[in-house]
C-alpha cells in the first residue's frame, strides 16, 4: 500500500513541477506594450508597439446612429531614440453600414496584404518628448480642405495657442505617467529643423487695425467679423494661426497673410453679448 502512495505522490510532484515550469514560460513570454493614441468625436486611432517588434495600428470611425469602419494594420517596426518606422504587412477591415440602405445591411470583412492604396497608414515618425508626454509625429501630408498639412503643422498650432500639452490634437500621443507633476518647457531643438520655424518661442501680440461686421446670408443671428491685425510674415504669422482676446471668447483664424498685416474671420452670434472687439483691441496667439 505504501508503495502505491509513494508512486501517487511522485506523480503529483512531477505534475506540480511541470505546471510551475509552464507558468514560468508564460511569464517569460509576456509581451509588454506601448500604446499611443488619438481620440476624437466618434473617431480615433491607436498604435500598439509590442516588445517582440510587432505592431498593430487601429483606425476607427463610427456613426451617431450606428455603423462605422474599423481598420487594423499589422506588421513589424524599427525604433531608436528619435525615429520610428512601421513595416506594414497585413490589413483587417470591418465595415458596418451607417444605415440599412448601404451594403444591404450586411457587415463587410476584408483581410488582405498591405499595399499603397486608400488603406495605407503613416509609416515614418519622429519621437518627441515633452515632460511626461510623448508624441509620434509624422511628416507625411494629408489633404485638409485645400491645404496639405502634416502632424507638425497640427502640433505647432496647438503648441502656439497653449492647447498642448494638457489637451491634444489629431496625432499620436502617450502619457508616460498618470499625473504630470511638472510640465517642462518643450525643447524646440527636439523638433526637426525643417519644421522648427512653425513653433513660436514667444506669443505674437497684435492690435486690430481693420474691422468689418456683416450678417450671414444663411443665419440672420450670425455675424461674420472680418478682422485685420498689424502683424504679418515678418512677425512669423502664418495662415491658419488663431488669435484670441484675453477672455478667450473671441477667436480669429488667419486666412490671408501679408508682409506687415494679416486678415482673418470670426463668427459670432448676436446673443454672445460679451464680445467687445474694436480697432486697437489686443489679440494674441497665446495669453499666459
Amino acid at each position: 500500500m505504501s508503495k502505491y502512495i509513494i508512486i501517487i505522490l511522485s506523480i503529483f510532484t512531477i505534475s506540480c513541477s511541470e505546471k510551475k515550469s509552464n507558468t514560468e514560460d508564460l511569464v517569460s513570454q509576456k509581451i509588454d506594450t506601448l500604446k499611443y493614441s488619438y481620440s476624437g468625436f466618434n473617431n480615433g486611432f491607436d498604435l500598439l508597439l509590442f516588445s517582440n517588434q510587432k505592431f498593430e495600428f487601429i483606425d476607427y470611425v463610427y456613426g451617431c446612429t450606428g455603423g462605422g469602419q474599423n481598420k487594423k494594420v499589422f506588421g513589424e517596426y524599427k525604433i531608436d531614440s528619435t525615429k520610428l518606422t512601421l513595416i506594414p504587412q497585413n490589413i483587417k477591415l470591418l465595415i458596418t453600414p451607417f444605415n440599412s440602405f448601404e451594403f444591404e445591411g450586411n457587415t463587410k470583412k476584408v483581410e488582405t496584404k498591405y499595399g499603397p492604396d486608400s488603406l495605407k497608414i503613416k509609416t515614418k515618425y519622429d519621437l518627441i518628448n515633452w515632460g511626461n508626454y510623448k508624441y509620434l509625429l509624422s511628416e507625411e501630408f494629408s489633404l485638409i480642405g485645400e491645404e496639405h498639412i502634416n502632424d507638425f503643422h497640427r502640433f505647432s498650432e496647438n503648441y502656439n495657442s497653449g492647447y498642448e500639452p494638457k489637451n491634444s490634437g489629431r496625432y499620436l500621443k502617450m502619457v508616460a505617467k498618470e499625473i504630470d507633476t511638472v510640465t517642462k518647457e518643450l525643447n524646440l531643438r527636439s523638433i526637426p529643423l525643417k519644421w522648427r520655424d512653425l513653433f513660436l518661442s514667444e506669443p505674437i501680440i497684435s492690435q486690430v487695425n481693420r474691422l468689418t461686421v456683416t450678417t450671414s446670408k444663411r443665419d440672420n443671428e450670425l455675424k461674420i467679423w472680418e478682422v485685420g491685425i498689424n502683424r504679418g510674415i515678418q512677425d512669423n504669422v502664418r495662415k491658419g494661426m488663431e488669435f484670441t482676446d484675453e477672455s478667450g471668447d473671441f477667436s480669429v483664424k488667419i486666412d490671408s497673410v501679408g508682409e506687415k498685416n494679416s486678415f482673418g474671420l470670426a463668427s459670432i452670434y448676436d446673443f454672445e453679448d460679451n464680445i467687445s472687439i474694436k480697432k486697437g483691441s489686443e489679440l494674441r496667439t497665446k495669453w499666459k
